[in-house]
Formats: structure tokens, sequence, C-alpha cells
């Protein structure tokens, strides 16, 4: 019994510290399993909000210089420029070029200039900004800025085009209410939450007023610590995220991103310290307490974790609800660009039916005058007549391309299943005449079945092989046309023995207007591929080439495989 009694105390106190050890353990175990879902759940919740917040901004730019592209390709707008040019004091065309640029403001801009190819304004609606505290360029045709007066301003510079003469330009300014907004409030992430939009300037970068910083500011892409910052890997084009140390000198958990093509960075970062105080303060509670009270050891813990959880589950939901307020905003936005891309289609449909009346009439009253006048008028004068009616015809199929274009994304027309055989017979005969002119060998692999608009895909064909035959001097050309299967797609190929494409200009000649001759060298409009890539987008696949220069190119694009419940009904 004595003997016992001697290692009682000695039992108790191993059972004690065992308790209190195993208690700490589980604590710490269940302190750190918590704080890494936090880390996660923020990690991820930032990342999302990053992104909603980005594609935003990238939206509300693009549909601002959308406004602008309007003003400058619209047809009334550059006749009335054309005619001050010819006559500055033409006081009707200056009225009504007045009310024009007012009819602009309603679309969102908050200001609009036209000037003449002399750069005279000629008239102006809306108040421009008179200075700015920042302003940097953007990725985008023309002179583009995003500037900082107080809001963001979106200031786009473009040219009117007639005939390919440069005859005036439009200057606008359109507010940024939404990216605004988000610059100046990021509370929602805490009191040193905070979303930073930059660009690069030089070997620094510049950033715009933000909710922690209300001025303007030029910083080095590397923080005092020698690593780059956050918004360095945003402008190199990469997107995560990252523990880091901020402009501030400040450690942050920060997410970061490209705004698209644009030129800029976004950061939505918050201090860590602010992020784990809560957690900390509370540890200072569980382990006094896990200490001091041995009996109640695990229910202190149990106790103590509790509202942990809790506010983990509250805020997951406070974060769950703030992605659903975005990605609602989002898809609003994207309703709206829709809306305004069907009505851009609308307008290109109603400006080429109304060009088509004119130039025909054009073409008729030049085939008059050489048939009345032609024993009467010198080869100088028989000159402007034969170079007139070859302006007119080359503007009428540049409309009747433009009209092309516009029907392939307005189509809505349901895909049925097409022999691409029957497509290629088809294509063979429209080309006959320029097929036996060049002497050109078409080839036709055996093709495939597939769902597709068959219009559309004749199309596709036809200007791909036309073009394999046009790009071909000074030799016979030899097209082949083949299909194979791969990864569950029909990956169809268009080969010819050209003049080849340099590898620089493979994406450029999809776009519309890009053309890499001149019309003297080979006719064409430069829409012809455009409309081959929007065809292919609309049955879902890609286009591409390979090519080298006087080597030839092939042309290849998937279409995606017949379903095989269709195949088998």
């Amino acid at each position: 019994m004595p003997h016992s009694k001697i290692h009682y105390p000695r039992i108790v106190l191993v059972a004690g510290l065992i308790l209190i050890i195993v208690s700490l353990l589980v604590g710490v175990s269940v302190f750190m399993v918590m704080q890494r879902h936090a880390e996660g759940l923020f990690d991820k919740s930032l990342q999302l909000s990053l992104q909603s917040r980005m594609q935003l901004t990238e939206a509300e730019i693009r549909a601002g210089f959308g406004r602008t592209t309007v003003a400058a390709t619209r047809p009334r707008l550059i006749d009335l420029v054309q005619r001050l040019n010819s006559d500055a004091d033409d006081a009707a065309a200056r009225t009504i070029l007045n009310e024009v640029a007012l009819s602009f403001l309603p679309t969102g801009l908050t200001a609009i200039a036209v000037f003449d190819k002399a750069g005279r304004e000629l008239t102006r609606a809306g108040a421009f900004t008179q200075k700015s505290m920042l302003t940097v360029p953007l990725n985008l045709p023309g002179r583009v800025q995003l500037m900082w007066d107080g809001k963001l301003l979106l200031h786009a510079v473009l040219e009117f085009n007639q005939a390919g003469q440069v005859v005036g330009k439009v200057v606008t300014q359109t507010s940024l209410p939404s990216t605004t907004a988000a610059l100046k409030d990021a509370s929602r992430l805490g009191k040193s939450g905070e979303m930073v939009l930059c660009a690069l300037f030089g070997p620094t970068m510049q950033c715009f007023p933000s909710t922690l910083n209300l001025n303007a500011m030029t910083i080095p892409r590397v923080a005092s610590n020698g690593n780059l910052l956050p918004m360095a890997h945003a402008l190199a084009g990469k997107t995560g995220f990252v523990s880091a140390q901020d402009y501030r000198r400040q450690e942050v958990e920060a997410a970061y991103a490209p705004v698209g093509d644009l030129g800029l960075g976004m950061v939505l970062k918050v201090d860590a310290a602010d992020l784990y105080a809560p957690v900390w303060q509370q540890l200072r509670f569980v382990i006094p307490l896990l200490l001091g009270v041995l009996v109640i050891g695990l229910l202190s813990l149990r106790w103590l974790l509790t509202p942990l959880v809790l506010r983990l589950v509250r805020s997951e939901a406070k974060v769950s609800g703030l992605n659903a307020v975005l990605e609602k905003r989002v898809k609003k936005r994207t309703a709206q660009l829709e809306a305004s891309n069907h009505d851009l289609q609308q307008f290109a449909f109603v400006a080429s039916h109304d060009l088509k009346t004119p130039l025909r009439s054009i073409s008729g009253f030049v085939q008059l005058l050489e048939q009345k006048y032609a024993d009467k008028l010198d080869d100088s004068g028989l000159s402007l007549i034969h170079r007139t009616a070859k302006a007119a015809r080359r503007l009428e199929q540049l409309t009747d391309d433009l009209l092309t274009y516009a029907r392939v994304g307005a189509e809505t027309k349901p895909l049925a299943e097409v022999n691409c055989n029957e497509v290629a017979s088809d294509v063979a005969d429209l080309l006959d005449a320029s097929l036996k002119q060049s002497g050109a060998v078409l080839c036709f692999g055996e093709l495939p079945r597939v769902m597709a608009d068959r219009a559309q895909l004749t199309q596709l064909f036809l200007n791909l092989v036309s073009n394999a035959i046009k790009y071909c001097q000074g030799r016979t050309p030899v097209v082949k046309v083949s299909a194979s299967k791969k990864d569950g797609q029909w990956l169809f190929s268009v080969a010819d023995n050209g003049i080849g494409v340099e590898s620089q200009y493979f994406g450029k000649i999809f776009e519309v207007f890009k053309r890499l001759h001149t019309q003297k060298e080979y006719p064409g409009t430069g829409i012809g591929l455009a409309v081959c890539r929007r065809v292919v987008e609309r049955h879902g696949g890609a286009i591409w080439l390979e090519s080298a220069l006087d080597q030839g190119s092939t042309f290849y694009f998937t279409l995606p495989e017949i379903p095989a419940e269709s195949a088998a009904s």
C-alpha cells in the first residue's frame, strides 16, 4: 500500500500529462485541418470572385469599344464627313451631323467628337474629360486608352474609311461604371480587401486608384523581398493564387489574372494578418483552457471548435451568395452583349442591302455611258469608265461577302445530315470554269457524312478550294481534299501547292478584311477565310493551317461525328 501511495500521484501526473498532450495534439490537428479547409475555401472563392470581376471588366471595355466601332463604320456618318470634306460650309450636312452625333449618347457614350480628314473638328456631343490622373493604352484596333478621372473612362480614336481612303476620324469616351465600382469597393473581403487594375509601363507597372490607394501609382514588378508581385504574374498572362508581398510590403493572399488580351492585369487580395486574425484569436483561448482544465479539456475543445466551424459554414454560405450575385451579373452582361451583337448583325444586313441598290444603278449608268458615248470619248475617258465599272463591281462583291459573313452568324437553321461527297461534287461544278481556265487538278478523297448546314458547308469548301486555285502563281494548281477520324471528330484537310503563308500571319488571315496582298496581285475582299472560320465554329469545330512560304498550304478544320443515335435512325 505504501508503494502504491508513492506511485499514485506519479500515475495521476503521467495520465494527466498524457491527457493534456493528447488534447493538445487533437486540438492542434483539428485546428490545422480547419485552417487548411478555410484556406482552400478562401482560395477558391477569391479566384471565382476575380474571374467574375475580370470577365465583367473585359465585357464592359469591349462593349464600349463596340459602340465606337459602330460610330466609325456607320455609312451615313461617313457620307456626311465626306460632304464636309468637299464643302466645309455645307450647313445642312453639319446640322445632320450634329443630330447623328447626339443620337450616340443614349447608347452609352459619354462624349463623341467627329473630325474631317484635315483634323478639323466638325461636331462634338457630350463632355470630354479635361484632366486624367492616369492614362494607359489598350490592345485594341485604333488608338484606345483607359483613363481615370475620378472614374474609369474608355477613350477611343478610330478612323473613317471609305473605299480604302481615310476620310476623317471619330473620338469617343465611354464611362465604365461597373469596373469603377469594383475598384472603389472590395469591402466584402474585409478592411484590407483590395482589387487592383494595372498595365505595363516599361520595366514598371502603372496602377489605377483602388480601395487602399486613392491615387494612381507607378510600382516596380519586384517586391522588396526580391519576389515578383502578384500583378507581375497577371501582366505576364498567368492566372493563379499566391501568398506573397504586395506593393505596401504587406504579406497578402492574392488571386491574379490577365484581363483577356487587353494588356491589363487584375489582382484581388486581402492581408494575411486580417485573414487569419480571427483564427489565431480563438487559438489563444483554446490552449489555456486545455492546459488549465484537465477534466473538461475535450469538452472545452469541442466547445471552442463549434463556433469556428459555424463561422466557416457561414463564411462559405456568404461566399456562395456573393458568387451567385456575381454570376447573375455576368449572365446579365453576357445577355446585353449578345443583344448588342444581334443589333450589329442587323445593322450589317441593313447597311449591305441599302448599298446594293445604288451600286446596281452606278453599274447600269456606266454601261449606258459606255454604249452611247464610247465613240465620242478618248482613251482616257474610256479608261475612267472601265475603272469606275471595276470599282462598282468590287464594292458589290464586298457587299455580298459582308452579307454572307453576317448570315453565318445569324443563321438559326437546324443542322441536318449532309453527304460531303455530294457537297464536293457541287463545289467542283461551281468551279468548273475556274478549273478549266487555270488547268487546276482538283482531287477529292472519300468524304464522310456530317451534321451540318449544307449551304454553309458548300460555302466553306468553295472558299478554301477557290483560294487554293487563286494563290498558285506561275504553276499548275493541284488541290487535294481529304478527311479522317481523329479523337471523335472528322479532321478535314485542303492541301495545295501554292505560294504559301508565313507563320506570323497564320492567325491574322482568318480576321475580317485581313489581306496579305494587294488587289493588283490577287483580287479579293479579305472576307472569305473569316467566313470559313465562322462556319466551322458555328458547327462546333476549329480551323487552322500549316504552311511555309513557296511550299504550299494545308488548311485543316474539324467537324463533330454524327451521334450514334442519329446515325442509327
